[in-house]
């Protein structure tokens, strides 16, 4: 008796690795997260884009409208005049020196390529330049820090020069005395900067609003840095930490 022996064999075909369910399911996993990340990337980006140009236009309207805004209202009490004086002139070619050093110091912040310290250094030195020229004031820009770069937003590098200024300004209407220092230091990527007079008679409460603190310290805050002051007999002292 004969028997018929049939043989089964499985075969099992594998494919390759990337022709697997679970290597499609990888790749789609990553193009939505991917997709995602730019979208978010891109929110925040367009997010921050508009903060900077809010914040931007509202500085150029406050220093450079305001100026503008004064020259304009002198010379039209000097048109009515009957007499025009050199000192009316002085006054008119110093605020209209100051608004065209206001809307350089906003092109220099959103130049991406000033991002040494010296440069920062060279912009305080200019602005406080404009600032005290035609006063009794003598100035001085001490740079102690370690670092060859000051690579901060643009928001923060206008914010401190916009902070030097106004405290600078603040020293002319306040202060008795003659000498203004704006002091550097950074340490691990975090920057100190000192601003100080040498008068006695400084700066009255240095809690009142007219002054400007309230706006410096809206200023800081918004870089979220630190603000401290100091008034002594040997002068007036803020220290900035950003």
């Amino acid at each position: 008796m004969q028997v018929n022996t049939i043989l089964f064999y499985l075969i099992e075909i594998t494919g390759l690795w990337y022709q697997t369910k679970l290597f499609y399911f990888i790749v789609s996993c990553l193009i939505i997260l991917s997709t995602i990340g730019f979208f978010y990337y891109r929110y925040f980006a367009i997010k921050e884009l508009n903060r900077i140009r809010t914040d931007l236009a509202n500085d150029i309207h406050d220093e450079i409208g305001t100026i503008l805004t004064r020259s304009i209202m002198r010379i039209e009490l000097m048109k009515n005049a009957k007499q025009v004086s050199v000192d009316d002139l002085k006054k008119v070619e110093h605020q209209l020196r100051g608004a065209v050093q206001s809307f350089r110091n906003v092109l220099w912040s959103l130049n991406t390529d000033n991002i040494r310290t010296s440069d920062f250094v060279g912009r305080i030195n200019l602005t406080l330049g404009d600032v005290f020229d035609g006063t009794n004031f003598s100035f001085l820009v001490t740079n102690l820090s370690s670092s060859n770069y000051f690579q901060r937003p643009i928001h923060i590098k206008r914010n401190v020069l916009l902070i030097i200024k106004e405290l600078a300004h603040n020293t002319i209407k306040h202060s008795n005395g003659d000498f203004f220092e704006v002091v550097i230091r950074s340490e691990r990527g975090k920057w100190e900067i000192l601003v100080a007079d040498n008068g006695s008679n400084v700066h009255g409460d240095v809690q009142s609003e007219g002054m400007g603190l309230a706006s410096i310290t809206k200023r800081v805050d918004s870089m979220n840095g630190q603000l401290e002051i100091e008034k002594g007999e040997n002068g007036f002292f803020v220290y900035i930490y950003i």
